[in-house]
């Protein structure tokens, strides 16, 4: 009995020793685990920092070559006339609260403002401007789209399917007295659900559009 006891006893203690290693070893991995993701959000941090630099020098970019197209007078003189843009989603989009929402396909940009890199139009002349968005969200989603005119919200609108299996539009209109040179762009606000813009052409298309009443 004895002797059973103490080969009970020296069990017990080894799976004890076998536990406390197995935890020391997940102890270390999860350290390793948190040193490599704060190192990779880091590197994330600087990556946007960097997106955010290389942006600000393309939106530089485009104003001087704009300036100088102007100058030289490489625009068509029909086209300084008619001032309009109409841009879309070619697919569902995936987005994330303060995202600027980057309509990548160009149907048509009469005066050449839109910049399909940043989502952003840079109002091409001076005047009274008719701007519109139109957005989709499938089943059981809910989001905010901004208009936002350099940094300051102009309109705002939901797209609002939560309770709901269906999908939703949801439209924006506004008019603005605009200075050249001004930026214009969608920007998300809060986001309850997957956070995607449903954008296909066997569906709906979510859509960003503007022109010159002047």
């Amino acid at each position: 009995m004895v002797s059973d006891w103490q080969d009970f006893k020296a069990n017990v203690y080894r799976r004890i020793k076998g536990m406390e290693r197995l935890l020391t070893e997940k102890g270390e991995r999860i350290d390793q685990l948190e040193i490599k993701l704060a190192s990779q959000m880091t590197e994330i941090k600087g990556f946007k920092q960097g997106m955010k630099s290389l942006e600000q020098a393309i939106i530089e970019k485009d104003k001087v070559m704009d300036k100088l197209l102007t100058k030289f007078g490489a625009v068509p003189s029909s086209l300084q006339q008619t001032v309009a843009f109409h841009v879309f989603l070619a697919s569902d989009k995936w987005v994330v609260n303060d995202d600027v929402v980057v309509f990548d396909e160009v149907a048509l940009d009469h005066g050449y403002g839109y910049k399909p890199r940043l989502g952003i139009y840079v109002v091409p002349k001076a005047g009274t401007y008719v701007i519109s968005w139109t957005m989709y969200c499938y089943g059981q989603e809910l989001f905010r789209t901004l208009l936002v005119l350099n940094g300051s919200v102009k309109g705002s609108a939901w797209t609002d399917s939560e309770l709901s299996k269906d999908i939703h539009q949801t439209s924006g209109l506004v008019v603005l007295a605009l200075n050249q040179g001004v930026h214009l762009f969608i920007r998300m606000g809060p986001i309850f659900g997957n956070g995607t813009i449903l954008s296909r052409n066997d569906t709906a298309i979510s859509t960003f559009s503007g022109w010159n009443l002047d």
